[in-house]
């Protein structure tokens, strides 16, 4: 069993802004780049399923995940829909409309909600599995540890609550953890 110091550490590395942006974000970026260069859809709705269906197994593929074109869609469906809607809209019914009036940037704007919703989902996996091998014991261990190293940052509310409390909330805790050391590093 690896040190919690050490384990704490790992963590920490793991979940950095770099880290993340190196490990998901560019790869993601340099396959946005390839489909905004990748020849055109017609303008109906089978081209614009077309494009979600290849856009997002691009995307989805970016992280080594082979995924059958009909999940490929689906997922593409869910990201236009809580991403499309905060960029241009209310989500996969405004980018089909905006597709289909081909407006000049409706393309680049439906890859673009599709780059935000894999970008998130990524991000999402890439924190629990930063978590998901932790058994109850090594959470509990783990929380005690950032309690103690964090003391004088992490709210006193957290600190007063006993260790077991916190186990279904230790990515909160971690990335509190995080937030402090990013902001020590930004006043340097």
């Amino acid at each position: 069993m690896m040190n919690s110091d050490l384990l704490l550490d790992a963590i920490l590395a793991n979940l950095q802004p770099k880290m993340l942006r190196d490990s998901i974000d560019l790869p993601l970026l340099e396959t946005v780049e390839r489909l905004a260069s990748s020849e055109e859809e017609e303008l109906s709705y089978a081209g614009f399923v077309r494009l979600i269906k290849r856009a997002s197994q691009a995307l989805l593929n970016t992280a080594g995940n082979v995924v059958h074109p009909c999940e490929a869609l689906a997922r593409g469906e869910v990201w236009l829909n809580l991403h499309y809607g905060k960029l241009h809209g209310s989500g996969y019914e405004m980018a089909l409309l905006d597709y289909l009036e081909n407006s000049s940037r409706s393309v680049e704007l439906i890859i673009q909600a599709l780059f935000l919703g894999a970008q998130q989902e990524m991000r999402q996996a890439w924190i629990d599995t930063q978590f998901a091998p932790l058994d109850w014991h090594q959470r509990i261990t783990l929380i005690s540890t950032c309690k103690m190293r964090f003391a004088n940052t992490l709210p006193r509310e957290l600190l007063d609550r006993p260790d077991w409390c916190l186990v279904d909330h230790l990515p909160d805790l971690i990335d509190i953890c995080l937030d402090d050391i990013l902001s020590v590093l930004s006043n340097r």
